[in-house]
């Protein structure tokens, strides 16, 4: 099946031939707490515990899904004989080890939230209990180079790529994201590596300065090669590379240099940087087609850096110029917000302009599931569609994205998720199951989600899937 399309067409789609792509996060969030919230109402036992005792034993469970290292996941805990106390679970890779304490209800039954700090294969234990595994994937991560835009022969350039995560949500600036960036030059190879710095609140980066030879034109590359644990031998992000990015050095020298990327994209935040040589102090003022995206900020001698985020399709023209006190201070104008504008200036040395192509938004990553009963292959999964299976089976889901990025599922309500298999209440009931694709360079991040009712002992739940099916259509509507 094509990645880009749902999953499975509803009566009205099949008769308009559509076949619509899995939501975006906004639509998708609001989805299930409405579908919960009125299913509840109908009658539809969603999170009742005692319907939590499913499917591969009665006793001593423990079960969680795959998932992607730096997401929060759960981990569920099901153990009759132990209700109202608490079971101390042991999570560990390689040499690395952690401990989670699950308080237990009176039906036996807890669950406790678990962020896995690195790919790999993780084991879950717990005296009295078989152990079970949960396989997490490295973060997707994306590599910008910013490269000056006026670079001068003989003279150290400063090439600075910028490492963001693609998680669930957006790119997190900030995150500890630990690794090297080798550079690359298409003629001349390798030209140097540097080490990644990140702290809190700011952007990753990595710079490395570099004196080319003579004036020329280059092509220029930057590689994220994540840190290996010690403790789990594995990476807890993945790597990546940046788009080439291609200058010419010439001869004329400028005391300003801007450095960013020559090909961003809607939505993604873009480094900025502005470079003052000769140890200047003043302001550095930057716009976008004519418009100050942020107020001056101060500088030394050194980098100012600055966030962009592009919002519309097409060439962008950015400019900074660098205010040098008492040169220039009686020629410039302050508005309320702080914006200092230019009425003239005296030395266009200052002033540099560059254009910068943003392309289109990233479109969300396909997300692929096909359930699979007993060795068969069912129809594959729609989006927001309302699905029914057997109690006490155990439904095991072969699930895809378009960019290749790992699948992280949630579940609402009593079926049991053990790895990338889905077991239903042996006593019937429902549950909602949330899908979640991490973004990266080519994708955004995407999710879905379906319902799924499961028949009790003693009768059917025809009636309430009918009074489902009309709730979720009239979601839909919406």
């Amino acid at each position: 099946m094509d990645y880009e399309t749902a999953v499975e067409r509803s009566p009205s789609e099949r008769e308009q031939g559509s076949y619509p792509l899995w939501p975006s996060m906004s639509t998708a969030i609001r989805w299930p707490i409405a579908a919960a919230v009125c299913a509840m109402a109908l009658g539809v036992a969603l999170v009742a515990p005692t319907q939590a005792r499913s499917a591969p034993n009665q006793d001593r469970i423990i079960a969680t899904g795959n998932g992607t290292a730096g997401i929060e996941q759960s981990i569920n805990v099901i153990s009759p004989s132990q209700a109202g106390s608490s079971v101390t679970l042991g999570i560990s890779l390689g040499q690395a080890s952690q401990q989670a304490t699950v308080n237990l209800d009176r039906f036996g039954v807890g669950q406790v939230s678990w962020t896995p700090l690195a790919s790999g294969v993780w084991s879950i234990s717990s005296t009295g209990f078989s152990s079970t595994t949960a396989t997490t994937a490295a973060m997707p991560t994306i590599t910008q180079l910013a490269i000056p835009t006026n670079p001068t022969r003989m003279t150290a350039l400063p090439l600075i790529a910028t490492i963001e995560t693609g998680d669930l949500l957006s790119s997190r600036p900030g995150e500890q994201i630990r690794g090297k960036v080798v550079f690359t030059e298409v003629v001349r190879g390798v030209i140097g590596e540097a080490v990644v710095r990140s702290a809190p609140g700011a952007v990753a980066v990595a710079r490395l300065d570099w004196v080319p030879q003579g004036t020329a034109t280059f092509s220029v590359t930057a590689a994220f090669v994540p840190t290996v644990s010690q403790q789990t031998g594995t990476v807890s992000f993945a790597p990546s590379t940046s788009e080439p990015s291609v200058f010419t050095v010439g001869i004329d020298f400028k005391r300003v240099q801007l450095l960013m990327p020559q090909t961003v994209r809607i939505g993604i935040p873009t480094y900025v940087a502005v470079n003052v040589e000769e140890n200047r102090k003043g302001t550095v003022s930057i716009t976008v087609d004519g418009r100050a995206i942020s107020p001056d900020k101060p500088v030394d001698g050194g980098l100012v850096e600055f966030l962009w985020t592009p919002l519309r399709k097409g060439v962008a023209d950015v400019q900074v110029t660098f205010h040098e006190p008492g040169v220039d201070d009686a020629r410039r104008n302050t508005t309320s917000d702080g914006v200092q504008t230019d009425i003239q200036r005296l030395d266009l040395s200052r002033v540099v302009s560059q254009e910068i192509n943003v392309l289109a938004q990233r479109r969300p990553n396909p997300i692929s599931v096909t359930p699979i009963v007993d060795g068969v292959a069912g129809a594959p999964w729609q989006n927001k569609g309302v699905l029914r299976y057997a109690a006490g089976s155990r439904v095991q889901l072969v699930m895809s994205t378009g960019s290749g990025t790992a699948v992280d599922l949630a579940v609402l309500g009593p079926c049991l998720l053990s790895g990338n298999s889905l077991f239903m209440p042996a006593t019937g009931g429902g549950c909602v199951v949330r899908f979640s694709a991490p973004g990266g360079p080519i994708n955004s991040s995407n999710s879905a989600e379906v319902l799924i009712t499961v028949p009790v002992v003693s009768g059917t739940l025809t009636e309430t899937e009918q009074n489902l099916q009309g709730v979720l259509k009239s979601i839909v509507a919406r």
